[in-house]
């Protein structure tokens, strides 16, 4: 119902959410027994007639993040990969205890984030028993798909972008998850939707098996 509210008022798909909620979450309508953690889609609603924006991206994921942008209604350019000068990176992590769901997001990329974001997922994993974590990377970082590569080595899997989710630009956001999830109970409303959660799946599925 909320991906039709959003659809209906403008919204454009621009990633998935993957297990962002507790198996026990309460929705009216709908089993009070889930199968497994919930995930959202995400959607984002322009203020402003968005601008063209020079993002760098591993080429794996270029053209899923064209059509995002193309979906997005937002011209984009591939900038040429380049690995960050930025001794120490800055980032800020946001934990939900009860969701068992944290964030981190990097403001700042640096060459020590990569080790960085490893050190607090394993304490967010061990200490707070975090289930799902997402990570955002800035794309308008030459060092970003550096980053994203390296983590993705350690299990960390594209889901989508997050237009303006930071000052500096947008995101690339990234996921963590202890449990993988089946596509089944994943309902969602428009075909793009589907397409990335498809794409999610896979993209989890590959980095586990690549660890």
């Amino acid at each position: 119902y909320t991906q039709k509210s959003n659809a209906h008022h403008g919204g454009h798909i621009c990633g998935v959410g993957l297990g962002v909620s507790p198996k026990n979450e309460s929705f009216g309508g709908i089993a009070e027994e889930l199968a497994q953690r919930v995930s959202c889609v995400i959607y984002f609603h322009w203020v402003t007639e968005p601008a063209e924006r020079q993002i760098f991206i591993t080429e794996r994921h270029q053209q899923i993040v064209s059509e995002i942008y193309e979906n997005l209604g937002c011209p984009v350019q591939f900038g040429t990969a380049a690995p960050t000068n930025q001794a120490h990176g800055t980032l800020s992590i946001k934990v939900n205890p009860r969701a068992h769901f944290a964030a981190i997001h990097v403001t700042t990329l640096g060459k020590d984030t990569v080790q960085n974001i490893r050190r607090a997922a394993r304490e967010l994993i061990e200490l707070s028993h975090v289930e799902a974590l997402v990570v955002e990377l800035p794309l308008e970082n030459p060092g970003t798909p550096e980053a994203c590569e390296a983590l993705e080595q350690h299990g960390f899997g594209f889901t989508g972008i997050g237009p303006h989710f930071m000052t500096g630009g947008d995101v690339i956001k990234l996921e963590y998850l202890i449990e993988p999830l089946e596509k089944e109970p994943i309902k969602v409303f428009e075909p793009f939707a589907d397409r990335l959660v498809d794409y999610a799946l896979n993209e989890q599925k590959r980095v586990r098996e690549s660890m």
